[in-house]
């Protein structure tokens, strides 16, 4: 059985000149990557599975083209990785150290990378995730501090400066103060931010009927 290679063997074959039939679509490519290659590889070694190993690990390869096939060329190729192919023999004489095409079809979430070394078939070959179908992921952004003059600007023009209603917001946040110490930041911010003083007894009753009326809301 084939075994996956340690190394690139670096004596480059000639390649057969006539023209071959043109695949489905080729596309120009410098995607470069590491991965374990299986030398001669059987239809086995290239079945489909959602295992690829370790991606960080291997041989080092350069995709030089994409090629993709329709369907059944593709499965065709892949039951019989050791035969000649005119996809193959068109860049066999690109191929070698390294430099390799990936084969893949319409509808494909991986592929076959190929360096055939010269020669007109698979000689070296591994499965591989199609690199054009990952998505790029955004990193979230860290959540701003919820005791920061921006973040309680926010609360206090949000619910019109209800010290209670902001109270029991930045409690659920489960924040790593104590709750006294809690209330003297929200106070000590209203104090200096909202307009100082403090509070009429009727905007206190009516901070709690709101507060009363947001907490009913939330049931």
């Amino acid at each position: 059985m084939p075994k996956k290679i340690a190394g690139w063997n670096n004596q480059i074959q000639p390649t057969l000149t006539d023209d071959a039939p043109a695949p489905q679509q080729e596309t120009t490519e410098n995607y470069r990557g590491k991965a374990h290659f299986f030398h001669k590889p059987t239809a086995g070694d290239l079945d489909e599975g959602e295992d690829f190993g370790n991606l960080d690990e291997g041989e080092d390869f350069e995709i030089i083209k994409t090629i993709e096939l329709s369907p059944q060329q593709y499965q065709n190729f892949l039951a019989n990785p050791s035969e000649d192919q005119p996809f193959i023999k068109k860049y066999a004489s690109q191929m070698g150290n390294g430099k390799s095409i990936f084969v893949t079809s319409e509808g494909q979430k991986d592929g076959i990378v190929v360096n055939s070394e010269g020669y007109n078939y698979a000689r070296y070959a591994t499965r591989h995730p199609r690199w054009d179908l990952a998505k790029p992921t955004t990193p979230e952004a860290p959540e701003a501090d919820p005791l920061s003059d921006a973040s309680l600007a926010a609360l206090f023009q949000q619910y019109k400066g209800n010290q209670n209603i902001i109270l029991d917001i930045l409690r659920e946040k489960n924040l790593d103060i104590d709750n006294s110490d809690l209330q003297g930041i929200v106070e000590a911010y209203a104090m200096t931010h909202n307009g100082g003083g403090v509070p009429s007894f009727q905007k206190m009753q009516q901070d709690y009927a709101d507060y009363e009326k947001w907490r009913k809301a939330r049931k």
